[in-house]
């Protein structure tokens, strides 16, 4: 993922659907079938599994598949896609009060390749509003105070249903005298060893950075920033002009102040940053898509657009180490529900080869059924 949905100032989507797990009736999936787009996509890209948010088009619901087309799944009405990752489908249900803040999350983990079957589901007493699934783990988060207090961060086990608590909520009453805010970010390392999570008051971050080996814990003061990206030695804070690389002892590599984010990744290896960002600063102003190394903050930018075209949106959750995938033009943070809406149900999507910088336009189709 990227600065996603735990930045400060996100909050819940606004057109969140509630509901009770009781209530949720089962998904509906499509038997696996070859994909026109089956035969031309790289190895690499075949399992990438994906999942909307948010409800599509007249299905009314979030749906979720491969990159290949061979496996599909509608969520039932009342569940928002969370994450996906090698076949695995995390929705929420979410309880909410009075007030419209939610108060409890249920989370459910679906296999496609067993027609959706669930397979984990866990009950956590805070809102839940964000995962990332490394291995048999799932990493939950919240976003924004509610009620004074930041949503914790959270581990769910896919092998016996069990959930930890990594980092427990933390109470802010301030947030709500004038002038005051309160957010959290998070994120999680490609090894899945490591984690982080900010807590940010009235525009001052402190980041804290979790091994998740030894339970040491690190607090980094990040300023305006909160954690967008993190490999095992470095984290990746972003504020609303650009975005910063910090060692884990907390000195700063380098920065790069005038560069508003979009979306990116971390390589499986740790060492690279996949970024798309805005150019500001730049007098033809657009869009830029380039390969950062975490260690120096050296920059190779693949892809350009100013600011008459058009630009595609690079979608992070299913790029790999070698192509990114990037969502048709002025599709923007709307991501693959958007997409899919605008284009009835399916839509092409370019690859864009990060060694070569070559750019294919069109060379995958993702459908919604």
């Amino acid at each position: 993922g990227g600065p996603g949905a735990c930045g400060p100032g996100t909050g819940e989507p606004t057109s969140s659907p509630s509901g009770s797990a009781a209530d949720s009736p089962s998904p509906s999936a499509a038997s696996p079938s070859p994909s026109p787009s089956t035969s031309a996509l790289p190895a690499a890209l075949a399992a990438k599994t994906w999942v909307t948010r948010g409800p599509v088009g007249s299905l009314g619901r979030a749906v979720a598949g491969t990159l290949d087309g061979r496996y599909h799944l509608t969520l039932p009405p009342a569940e928002v896609g969370l994450a996906a990752a090698d076949f695995r489908v995390v929705s929420a249900i979410w309880r909410k009060g009075s007030d419209g803040s939610i108060e409890s999350s249920t989370l459910i983990v679906r296999d496609l390749r067993q027609e959706g079957a669930e397979i984990a589901r866990f009950e956590i007493p805070d809102a839940i509003v964000d995962a990332v699934i490394r291995g048999d783990l799932v990493y939950l988060a919240g976003s924004s105070a509610r009620r004074g207090v930041i949503s914790g961060v959270y581990a769910g086990s896919l092998a016996d249903g069990a959930v930890r608590v990594l980092i427990p909520p933390v109470a802010v009453p301030d947030a709500g005298a004038p002038g005051g805010s309160a957010a959290t970010g998070f994120a999680v390392s490609p090894s899945g060893r490591t984690l982080a999570q900010a807590v940010c008051r009235s525009g001052r971050c402190t980041t804290q950075v979790l091994d998740l080996g030894t339970g040491q814990v690190r607090e980094l003061p990040t300023n305006s920033a909160w954690p967008a990206w993190l490999s095992d030695t470095a984290v990746v804070v972003v504020d609303s002009s650009g975005f910063y690389g910090y060692e884990l002892s907390g000195r700063l590599r380098w920065a790069y102040p005038d560069r508003p984010i979009s979306t990116g990744y971390v390589t499986s290896d740790g060492r690279r940053l996949v970024v798309q960002y805005e150019e500001h600063k730049d007098t033809a102003g657009g869009s830029a898509i380039s390969l950062v190394d975490l260690a120096s903050g050296g920059e190779r930018i693949l892809e350009k657009w100013d600011r008459l075209q058009p630009w595609p949106w690079l979608w992070a959750d299913v790029s790999s180490d070698d192509l990114a995938v990037l969502l048709p033009s002025g599709v923007g943070p709307g991501g693959p529900a958007f997409a899919l809406e605008q284009g009835d149900g399916s839509f092409r999507a370019d690859l864009l080869d990060l060694e070569t910088g070559t750019l294919t336009p069109g060379a995958l189709l993702v459908t919604a059924q």
